[in-house]
């Protein structure tokens, strides 16, 4: 049990480090869709964008986030 916290820690600070060497704009799309939860439309709203422009920046936010991170999918905060 504590080897898997100490595991998602060291996660959750690597996801942070990669997070803060992205544009601020694109690491909020990333944050608001699998951080927080929240949908196209509700991110859409948010930044006054559609959902379909929201769905191809976050699209493109996980390409970035990958090539940072250097490792596999991301995924939704299941909570």
């Amino acid at each position: 049990m504590a080897a898997r916290l100490e595991e998602q820690a060291e996660t959750r600070i690597l996801v942070q480090q990669a997070l803060s060497m992205m544009r601020p704009k694109d690491a909020a799309f990333l944050q608001l869709h699998y951080g927080d939860g929240f949908t196209y439309e509700e991110i859409g709203q948010v930044f006054g964008m559609g959902a379909e422009a929201v769905r191809k920046r976050v699209a493109r936010g996980v390409e970035k986030f990958r090539a940072t991170y250097g490792k596999g999918p991301i995924r939704k905060h299941q909570g």
